[in-house]
């Protein structure tokens, strides 16, 4: 009995001291006594951290491990500010001071050493960024208002982002782990308001310094003007403040803002910037928002962990056409040190998602041990957590719960796990389904090899003038035997109901023969499998090839004369005999998918003949500045062909045959 008790309590003391602390408290300007908002709180050993809301309250959990630790509140022009962990009280207040820096030989006049510290700072950013890839956790939040600046809806989530090394350019991927949301108004209102997608990829979309943002970028300095702005303090370090804003009518420069950069490491720490009027015009301008907005503002900063700077948050706020805001709150909370491992790729969540679309209803105790960035004044006074349930039951009503029952709250999810292999997965593919209420366009783009057979024989082809064939040009060519040719095929197939789509695509030989080929059907496409997509595609099309291999060069004797009722004139002309084909193609192919715009296919297709007409086709050659004229021939009273000296007037090929395809298909959505 003395063991059993004795275990008992070891488990119990264990128990307690595996809780999660939760330190709460206010930043405040030591002189003014006013909040700082936006003040970075965190734990550097720990890389776990949040920002301070707009009155300057912050809450951060953390594990009991951190009590041993030191917390650091910072913001850029304030003296860093640390405590231990386990001496700070819960709601105390942290009084920032204001920096002083005295740096005057940083004051620099010439714009060319000013474009001369952020062209340093490019150089150096393999150095002061990650250089390998990363996985943290982050906290993302999106909402918008109306005309009137009444909050329509909410959403949220804790993000998973795997970011690949500065070095590199290409895009990362994102999970999400939990989401939530809340609508304000009917869904039908809600939708006419604006689609919106890709916000989930803030931390990928609005790191400015990896993805090597014009204003950073060498070759359009001469769009932009720089200047130093002043100087201030980050973690007790002096700081840069460059101004930079479109040079004169440049229309290259879109942005106008600061950038701050640490003079000792020459590290990007944070920028400020909006999109120019011109700028905004434009409609395609990702990873930043272009297009259909009236304004938009980022602020984007950046903290040191080791040796290394790492996102710490970005902000974007856009003004929609109608006056209302769209914003997007970023936020990583925690950032583990070393290199990350790739996200599972059935926890992807693909840049089309539209994110309030995978989130589930609003809970006020959802977040549990997660930290979150806090909400602004304007939406706490939308959603206060003392109402959250009552808001959430007046929110989901009866008449939206079929509606809700298509998107439950990631807990609920995760209890349905022996069901659903994990709640992304679900989320994911719930979200796919709907793109398919639309349709799919899938865009194929391959090589491959058609199995054309043609023999080797002494050829003869002559065409005559006119019909009492006195004058004509004429070639004389031993022909190599030929077993393929080797072709590129490009196939649209625009896909509905995830089932069938309407085909139509078109093969080019790009060697020596003349080949040209189209085709037109239909497709019926199976998913063979729950993990990675493979899919198996089975088609039916009518096909038209024309298919002529080339005899020789004649030399042209005769001058001008007409074939087909084009003119011929030049010297020297290239003649080509083959055959007109009208089949039934089949096809089947495999496709596995390699992100969720891209895939990888092969693919095999069997000709049946069912009507072939030999034909010719001439080509004029050595005509500089001049088109060179090309016709088929159809008319075969004025052409003689002959193959090992005897009359020709056969099909070159046969065209029951195979063809095999390796390649790509790019996937679009239409919602």
């Amino acid at each position: 009995m003395k063991t059993i008790l004795t275990s008992i309590l070891c488990l119990l003391t264990l128990g307690l001291g595996a809780q999660n602390i939760i330190i709460s408290g206010a930043v405040l300007d030591a002189n003014t006594q006013k909040p700082v908002a936006y003040a970075h709180v965190g734990v550097p050993a720990l890389a776990i951290g949040t920002i301070s809301a707009d009155n300057g309250k912050f809450v951060l959990k953390l594990p009991a491990k951190a009590k041993s630790n030191l917390l650091r509140i910072s913001f850029i022009g304030y003296k860093s500010y640390e405590i231990a962990v386990a001496d700070f009280e819960k709601g105390s207040d942290i009084q920032l001071t204001q920096a002083t820096t005295n740096l005057t030989e940083i004051i620099v006049t010439d714009e060319s050493k000013v474009e001369d510290i952020i062209r340093r700072a490019v150089r150096k950013i393999p150095k002061n960024y990650p250089n390998y890839p990363t996985t943290n956790t982050g906290f993302y939040r999106e909402s918008k208002t109306d005309s009137n600046q009444v909050h329509t809806y909410l959403a949220e989530g804790v993000l998973k982002t795997h970011k690949l090394s500065y070095t590199k350019k290409k895009e990362g991927h994102v999970q999400i782990v939990e989401g939530r949301q809340v609508a304000l108004v009917p869904d039908s209102i809600l939708r006419r308001t604006g689609y919106f997608t890709s916000g989930h990829m803030s931390g990928l979309r609005f790191d400015v310094v990896q993805n090597r943002e014009d204003f950073i970028d060498e070759k359009y300095f001469p769009s932009y003007k720089y200047w130093i702005a002043g100087v201030t303090s980050y973690n007790d370090r002096p700081v840069y403040i460059i101004g930079f804003d479109q040079e004169g009518d440049a229309k290259d420069g879109r942005m106008r803002g600061k950038i701050f950069i640490d003079t000792l490491s020459l590290a990007f720490i944070r920028t400020e910037f909006e999109i120019t009027e011109e700028g905004i015009k434009k409609q395609s301008d990702y990873p930043l928002y272009s297009g259909r907005w009236k304004a938009n503002k980022y602020i984007v900063n950046y903290r040191q962990q080791g040796d290394r700077w790492i996102l710490g948050d970005a902000t974007r706020e856009g003004v929609y056409r109608d006056g209302g805001l769209y914003m997007n709150e970023y936020l990583v909370t925690e950032a583990p040190e070393g290199k990350g491992k790739p996200l599972a790729y059935m926890e992807r969540i693909g840049r089309e998602s539209a994110f309030r679309d995978i989130t589930g209803e609003y809970d006020k105790d959802f977040w549990k041990d997660y930290n979150t960035s806090p909400l602004k004044e304007d939406l706490r006074e939308t959603v206060s957590q003392k109402e959250t349930t009552k808001l959430a039951e007046e929110v989901f009503t009866p008449e939206n719960m079929e509606r809700l029952k298509l998107r439950q709250d990631s807990i609920r999810m995760k209890q349905e796990d022996m069901v659903r292999s994990n709640t992304s997965a679900y989320l994911i593919e719930t979200a796919k389904a709907k793109a398919f209420k639309g349709f799919q366009i899938l865009s194929y783009s391959g090589v491959g090899v058609h199995m054309i057979q043609t023999p080797g024989a002494k050829m003869s082809m002559t065409y005559f003038k006119d019909s009492d064939k006195t004058e004509g040009i004429s070639v004389t060519e031993n022909v190599s035997e030929k077993q393929r040719e080797y072709i590129y095929r490009s196939q649209m197939d625009f896909l509905f109901k995830d089932k069938f789509a309407f085909s139509w695509g078109f093969n080019y030989e790009f060697l020596d023969a003349i080949y040209k080929n189209v085709s037109l059907g239909v497709t019926y496409q199976q998913r063979l499998n729950k993990g990675r997509p493979l899919f198996f595609r089975l088609g039916v099309h009518y096909d038209r090839t024309k298919y002529m291999v080339k005899v020789g060069q004649a030399e042209n004797t005769i001058g001008e004369f007409e074939a087909e009722k084009k003119t011929f004139k030049a010297d020297k002309i290239n003649m080509y005999y083959g055959s007109r084909a009208r089949s039934l193609m089949g096809t089947a192919s495999l496709s596995l998918e390699l992100n969720p715009g891209t895939e990888i296919f092969v693919q095999a297709a069997y000709r049946r003949t069912f009507k072939e007409i030999p034909t010719a086709y001439l080509w004029e050659r050595e005509r500089f500045f001049l088109a060179r004229k090309k016709e088929f021939i159809k008319d075969f009273d004025r052409l003689e062909v002959t193959r090992d000296d005897m009359r020709f007037d056969s099909n070159i090929t046969d065209f029951n045959n195979w063809q095999f395809t390796i390649g790509v298909v790019k996937k679009t959505n239409f919602n």
